[in-house]
């Protein structure tokens, strides 16, 4: 079996330093090795690397709905909760850039991303800039507007995904609180 250090090794040497520290620091990357990869990696074959990636314009969230930990989160003033900057987002890019097998992208985990001002030009950039050709987001759709609409209509977008709890407006707010 291989050693712990020779792992982490391996794993730095495959992955982006953002993704690298998020992994680590979420401990998921040794979790995936040990559970799928080890045979791949003593075999000398190669890694399948993944096809499509998510992107977290906005960790923050305008609603407080009940089964989500990012509404839910904004009440305890945790740390790290904001808007993705335009500098962090320009590394993305750049790292994203170098991996051509990644053909889609999601502009959402768990926050709402029509938060950052710059969501238009993000979808733009990673389809201009990368090799992506299908891009997405999940949204609760608050904070759509016409200027909002207008901006989005030239992204080349090719889904957009709404969130509804509910059969009627009323089981909705139960759910989705500030909507």
């Amino acid at each position: 079996m291989l050693q712990m250090q020779t792992l982490k090794n391996i794993i730095k040497a495959l992955l982006p330093q953002p993704i690298l520290y998020f992994l680590q620091r979420y401990k998921i990357a040794f979790y995936y090795l040990r559970k799928y990869s080890f045979r791949v990696l003593l075999n000398d074959k190669a890694i399948p690397l993944p096809a499509k990636v998510r992107i977290e314009p906005a960790n923050a969230c305008n609603l407080r709905c009940a089964h989500c930990p990012t509404g839910a989160a904004a009440t305890n003033n945790p740390p790290n909760r904001g808007i993705m900057s335009e500098s962090t987002f320009n590394r993305i890019i750049e790292q994203l850039a170098k991996f051509k097998h990644v053909k889609m992208a999601t502009f959402y985990l768990a926050g709402e991303p029509l938060l950052n001002p710059l969501l238009p030009e993000m979808l733009r950039r990673v389809k201009a800039e990368t090799s992506v050709q299908t891009t997405s987001f999940t949204t609760n759709a608050m904070l759509l507007n016409r200027k909002t609409i207008e901006e989005l209509k030239n992204t080349e977008i090719d889904l957009i995904n709404v969130s509804i709890d509910g059969e009627s407006p009323e089981e909705n707010d139960l759910v989705r609180r500030r909507a």
